[in-house]
């Protein structure tokens, strides 16, 4: 009889990452697969997201926030809103293995709500560190109600095992972004100029911002000073994506929105797409914000990457780790690292992108699940190392 598994995702980010994972488990006949949909998917309806996830998965389960605002009081009365609803998704569906991606706050409900209904946890990403953001509290929570992690790096499996997670439930497997990249035929540059409407004789850089969690009272004074310092760089074009669903995020997406229709080099787009992203992010002059886009994955593809802040800080740097740049923000700052985004990539540098012959993260996942025959136990232990 096939195992009744189930995958989450909350937002465009995390499904971006778990979708080969979830297209491999869709295919695999000792397996029956469950996708739960929540945060910012259904957050506007139809979602090109959601329709894709619907027609390559047969049982889907969407279940909406109450609230789609990002002030405290609204991610107040989600937490009640989906506790509830996650419990009778578990409840009614019997899971008996559910995969968790990454740090977000509905993520870490459903890993709350799966672990008093005695569910076991697959954590992908565990381990990770990000100083800027709540991420990390509700990351290391998620770990501790996890039987089995799936990590990017052997640092976040001594990190894993340092929190007191048994060393033979900690699997590395690299990072996730890694199949997107493996397994996408990225659209040219005039390709993807084309698709997003904008000027092929201009360099552009791809901007990716969202609120920190941490110090908030800065958020929109840091993110006034970015527009200005792109405001002023005129032979750049801009392209920017709309904020998460973070407290404070819409007023950031609202303010990006205004600042792009007054703007003569920015443009806005609400959701890049997988394939869009990659490509947009592989042709870029230089990308910049504080997303985790720019630590993973434009190094993976060789593009020069400015992280602004602190959301990102504490993030593991490995390959092309010399073409990321933290700034501060204050403009000056600002103007000085996107100075040198465009002489890195005024230099026509060849940087080294992801090597071709490492085997899918999620082809890797699949084989330990075959391995261990699905037989994870709920129960676990404190491991002292």
């Amino acid at each position: 009889m096939s195992k009744i598994t189930s995958i989450f995702t909350s937002s465009r980010a995390d499904y971006y990452l778990i979708k080969p994972l979830a297209d491999r488990l869709e295919k695999n006949s000792n397996v029956d697969l469950n996708v739960l949909i929540s945060g910012a998917h259904l957050q506007s309806v139809p979602n090109e997201i959601v329709s894709s996830i619907e027609a390559n998965h047969a049982k889907v389960k969407k279940i909406p926030l109450i609230d789609y605002k990002t002030t405290f009081s609204s991610i107040q009365a989600n937490f009640s809103h989906l506790t509830k609803h996650y419990f009778q998704y578990f409840e009614q569906n019997k899971i008996e293995l559910l995969f968790l991606l990454g740090d977000r706050y509905e993520t870490f409900i459903a890993a709350y709500c799966a672990f008093f209904s005695r569910i076991p946890i697959a954590h992908i990403h565990g381990g990770e560190v990000t100083y800027g953001a709540l991420d990390d509290s509700l990351r290391h929570s998620i770990s501790k109600f996890s039987q089995i992690h799936f990590v990017a790096d052997n640092e976040f499996r001594k990190r894993l095992i340092n929190m007191g997670e048994n060393p033979e439930s900690i699997f590395e497997v690299g990072p996730m972004a890694a199949d997107n990249i493996l397994d996408t035929d990225l659209f040219s540059r005039e390709e993807i100029c084309a698709l997003l409407n904008i000027p092929i004789n201009k360099e552009y850089a791809l901007v990716c911002i969202h609120p920190e969690t941490v110090d908030i009272d800065q958020n929109l004074i840091n993110l006034k000073k970015l527009l200005n310092v792109a405001a002023q760089n005129s032979d750049t074009f801009f392209i920017f994506t709309s904020s998460n669903l973070d407290e404070g995020g819409e007023d950031f997406t609202s303010k990006i929105k205004d600042f792009c229709d007054r703007s003569n080099n920015s443009f806005y787009f609400d959701n890049l797409g997988g394939v869009q992203f990659l490509s947009t992010i592989s042709h870029a002059y230089f990308m910049i914000g504080n997303s985790s886009s720019g630590i993973i994955e434009a190094p993976l593809l060789g593009t020069p990457s400015i992280s602004l802040g602190n959301r990102q800080k504490g993030r593991l740097l490995k390959q092309n780790s010399d073409i990321i740049k933290f700034s501060e923000f204050k403009e000056e700052d600002i103007e000085y690292s996107i100075s040198w985004g465009k002489e890195f990539s005024s230099r026509g540098a060849k940087f080294q992108k992801l090597d071709t012959s490492i085997i899918s993260p999620s082809k890797q996942i699949e084989s330990i699940l075959s391995e261990l025959n699905f037989n994870i136990s709920f129960s676990k232990r404190f491991y002292d190392a």
